[in-house]
């Protein structure tokens, strides 16, 4: 029997935020519960030298927020602070706590000494091993279908997004993530020109494809010259994170909307959301053996030879949303590589290496969101902001001037076009966030036509902000 293969796609977002947003603490559990445990688990794969594959992306606005020198240290001495809530000598060493006790130690002593506490070096240092493979996005949380009749928007997006890429890893990419998954007509043209050779579709894409496709959604589609798209399969990626069948949902499992430092202060009989039945982190784990061991037999069950299943999966639920979430992968993951040979976990760009004969269709338009319009994703109020967002994207290709204030403005539209909740569940704020940076952006523009440069002004605007944008990433 032939060899099927496992293509996991892990992301990791988080928008960039500044001290009046009031998310330092948000930022931390983030961290600490997903960010943390996962790429320890990947570090524990190395070292036990199994062999695997993935493909991870971080988001610009992560990967700056990572860099910056003071979010570093505040998130070194919360980590340091929870760990030493736990007072070893009064816990017994069979207790639950020790286990929390020891688990909190070993993240703050690997994040802390091992990397000394940068965490795109140590992602960069785990990939140089060959079994991750580092995958691009876009600058910010933008919704490229809302702006496929504005190609200077995209361009923007994606331009900016490949760009801070290339300078924080010092390689090109060749795979992107887009969120949501979606495509749009003329996206594989676009990514071309970055370079990108493989990108991610739901499996309506597939479906909807102008001709039928053989093999579904079980293989990838070329959907341009060079450029490959993976549809993600729902029943897998469902198996892991649906509300209403996940592994997760099982009553071993802690699963809860605590957050980070309730959950590891949590006293040993604290009773989980779901019932009355007490956390057993020993049990906790035999479960998810259990479980990593029946995902393995599905995917040998209903994945062919040269066939491959794609799973994406946001980083958070490798801690933050689901405890075990590392503990499972990391037994999968040890089960395909020790236990068995009918499946493979590969890279996206592995893949097309072992099976480059694919059939070339157009995919059709859909997303992970939608069905075959976009209109899911239209919310309230970034509608209303679509209009003045792609106006401005074409406007700043046509700036000149102070290369400081055309780079800020840049920035700021990046931002201004960035649309998710993480920070903020209330849509009205998140509104308010795009509606202060496009009014910055505009402000900038006026300084520009002036010909004078409000240094102070500039100044304040570059404290608050990261450095992504380049005016010449928006030019068609």
């Amino acid at each position: 029997m032939g060899t099927g293969y496992f293509i996991p796609v892990i992301h990791a977002h988080f928008p960039f935020y500044t001290a009046d947003d009031n998310c330092e603490r948000a930022f931390a559990d983030y961290v600490f519960s997903s960010l943390l445990p996962f790429l320890r688990c990947l570090d524990r794969l190395e070292s036990d030298n199994v062999t695997y594959g993935m493909g991870v992306s971080f988001s610009p606005s992560l990967l700056a927020l990572l860099a910056r020198g003071e979010t570093v240290q505040a998130l070194r001495d919360n980590l340091r602070q929870i760990a030493d809530e736990y007072n070893p000598s009064e816990l017994a060493k069979s207790s639950p706590e020790f286990t929390r006790y020891n688990c909190l130690l070993d993240l703050y002593y690997w994040f802390n000494d091992r990397f000394k506490s940068d965490l795109p070096a140590a992602l960069q240092n785990i990939a140089s091993y060959g079994n991750v493979e580092l995958i691009a996005t876009t600058a910010t949380n933008a919704p490229l279908p809302l702006f496929s009749a504005c190609p200077s928007a995209l361009h923007g997006q994606i331009g900016s997004g490949c760009d801070y890429f290339s300078r924080t890893f010092g390689l090109a990419p060749s795979c992107l993530w887009l969120e949501h998954a979606p495509y749009f007509l003329g996206m594989n043209d676009l990514l071309k020109k970055y370079g990108i050779r493989a990108f991610f579709c739901s499996a309506k894409s597939i479906s909807h494809a102008s001709s039928a496709v053989k093999y579904g959604a079980n293989r990838p589609v070329w959907a341009g010259e060079g450029v490959a798209g993976f549809a993600v399969n729902p029943e897998f990626t469902a198996q892991i994170s649906a509300g209403n069948k996940g592994y997760y949902l099982d009553s071993d499992y802690f699963c809860s909307e605590k957050d980070f430092a309730q959950q590891y202060a949590a006293a040993v009989g604290s009773e989980k959301n779901r019932g009355a039945q007490k956390y057993n982190p020993e049990a906790a784990r035999n479960k998810a053996d259990l479980h990593a061991g029946h995902y393995l037999s599905e995917l040998q069950k209903n994945t062919g030879a040269g066939e491959c299943c794609v799973v994406a999966l946001d980083i958070s639920w490798f801690g933050q949303k689901w405890r075990e979430g590392a503990v499972f992968f990391d037994l999968l993951l040890r089960k395909m590589c020790f236990d068995q040979e009918q499946i493979r976990a590969v890279t996206p760009s592995a893949y097309l290496e072992l099976e480059p004969e694919q059939q070339s269709v157009a995919p059709g338009e859909s997303s992970l969101l939608c069905g075959e319009t976009f209109s899911d994703y239209y919310k309230s109020g970034y509608d209303e902001l679509l209009p003045e967002l792609q106006l401005a994207a074409e406007r700043l290709q046509r700036v000149s001037g102070d290369e400081r204030v055309t780079a800020q403005m840049a920035t700021e539209l990046l931002l201004a076009q960035e649309d998710n909740l993480i920070v903020t569940a209330n849509p009205d704020t998140q509104t308010d966030r795009n509606r202060k940076r496009l009014s910055r952006f505009c402000s900038l523009e006026e300084m520009l036509k002036s010909g004078v440069t409000n240094e102070q002004s500039l100044q304040a605007l570059q404290d608050d902000s990261f450095p992504i944008g380049k005016p010449s990433a928006f030019t068609v």
